[in-house]
């Protein structure tokens, strides 16, 4: 519509304040994204606009509706961007939320997608999955969970901490429909590719998605199409049970029936999808993964000591177990959020019980206290927090007002309680976690350069965090 142009300078009008916008974040097909000062106290916003005419009325709508429904949430404690108001300005739908710092994707791109390090993945997938744990209370699912909806809050006073945005694909799970092609593809669940019921466990494999390209700096299953996403994913992980795949309305896709007595359905071969798409498989991976357990075989080792090295070895297996579970292709089999914040790899009971005083843990640790201590509220080290189960929600579906500011209407906030996972790790001196190390290397594998990875990649850490430091 003319007279609303975003560019730095220009100006948003709601009824009870004006923005001033400081410059243009993102552009979408659905909209724009500017970072913005509200003139009325000075702060800084993030306001997301779309055009007030189909589908994007449609698209916006959907997307307030579910803000309405989070709004029962702490933003804070459930690691899920505080929404403030919606409004119309000039035929166009605006959403005010606080600013973020940067996407889990541009930090990725700033270091030419460098792998992480444990140590970072790990506060990263807590908060995330403290975030969907919360969503699971709600009975939401996301269904668009990936590296740019995951923001960091400010990177540089506050470390690794992060918050899950962009609810616009966001539903019910008593909505969920069969046949959704929803989810950005790389991150697409099995589920959604064979056209079975879906239920928040696509977001768990999302979750399980990210980890991996974080862990790897790579996407572990970058299909250009659904075909290649489905091939990846059965010649790493198997095929899809045949429970799964004779309910499965796109299961034709992708498999051809057989009669053997193990298995009922078998992958198309390139050649046959060629034939009968006229589309041409297209090979897209950095790496060629037989297993996942492969996944251990990519990175050599970064720690220095013997005794590092060996926790560094301990904590890669318990990322392994954590991202099985996480990409289980039965849903049924998926880890829930709250199973993995009580994974091992997130409470660090394997390296804390045995070696609580070595650099490997007390750095680990460190990294996971930043971002806790420096979150809003929170005056205590390394703990988490997680929704209350107890007592259902009554969720209300509401409309969008043409009016200024949020709707009056709320429901009583469930109480966020403190969940009890830490543990206490026996005193160890350092001679003796050196030796349960010693004791433990005899039974390792060392973990080998794999040769498909490209080299110069990992850098020095301190190196590194020297350069994020900046």
């Amino acid at each position: 519509m003319s007279g609303f142009q975003l560019a730095t300078g220009s100006k948003i009008f709601s009824r009870s304040t004006t923005y001033t916008v400081q410059s243009i974040l993102g552009q979408g097909s659905y909209g724009t994204v500017a970072k913005c000062t509200d003139m009325s106290d000075n702060t800084t916003v993030a306001i997301k606009t779309m055009k007030k005419e189909y589908p994007f009325d449609f698209a916006a709508r959907k997307e307030v509706n579910a803000l309405l429904d989070l709004s029962v949430l702490d933003s804070d404690k459930s690691n899920i961007v505080k929404w403030h108001r919606a409004f119309t300005d000039r035929g166009h739908f605006c959403m005010v939320f606080e600013h973020l710092d940067k996407s889990l994707a541009d930090f990725m791109e700033e270091s030419n997608l460098e792998p992480l390090l444990l140590s970072e993945i790990r506060p990263i997938i807590q908060q995330v999955a403290n975030a969907l744990d919360h969503l699971k209370t709600i009975g939401m699912i996301h269904a668009d969970l990936k590296l740019d909806n995951v923001m960091f809050v400010d990177h540089q006073h506050q470390p690794y901490r992060v918050k899950v945005i962009d609810f616009g694909l966001a539903e019910d799970v008593s909505a969920a429909t069969v046949g959704s092609n929803i989810q950005t593809q790389p991150y697409r669940a099995p589920e959604i590719l064979l056209g079975l019921p879906y239920t928040e466990a696509i977001d768990m494999w999302s979750l399980g998605i990210m980890a991996a390209c974080m862990y790897l700096g790579y996407f572990l299953y970058p299909g250009l199409t659904e075909f290649d996403m489905m091939r990846f994913i059965v010649e790493t992980q198997g095929p899809p049970p045949d429970n799964l795949l004779n309910e499965g309305l796109k299961t034709s896709n992708f498999f051809q029936s057989v009669n053997q007595p193990d298995c009922q359905w078998k992958i198309k071969n390139e050649e046959a999808y060629f034939e009968e798409t006229g589309v041409t498989p297209t090979e897209t991976r950095r790496f060629f993964l037989n297993s996942l357990d492969e996944i251990l075989n990519i990175q050599s080792l970064k720690s220095d000591t013997l005794v590092n090295k060996i926790l560094e070895i301990r904590d890669r297996r318990a990322f392994l177990d954590l991202l099985k579970g996480m990409l289980q292709l039965d849903a049924a089999n998926r880890l829930t959020p709250r199973q993995v914040l009580e994974h091992p790899f997130i409470t660090m009971s394997h390296l804390t019980r045995r070696f609580p005083y070595t650099s490997y843990v007390f750095s680990s640790l460190e990294t996971m206290a930043a971002f806790r201590n420096n979150s809003p509220g929170s005056n205590k080290p390394f703990c988490f927090t997680s929704p209350s189960t107890s007592g259902g929600m009554t969720r209300r579906r509401r409309k969008l007002e043409d009016v200024d500011g949020r709707t009056d209407e709320r429901c009583n906030c469930p109480k966020i309680v403190k969940s009890g996972h830490s543990e206490t790790p026996a005193c160890l001196s350092t001679s003796c976690s050196s030796q349960h190390a010693a004791d433990d290397a005899r039974t390792i594998t060392p973990v080998r350069d794999h040769p498909v990875y490209p080299p110069g990649r990992i850098t020095d850490t301190q190196e590194r965090r020297k350069k994020r430091s900046r």
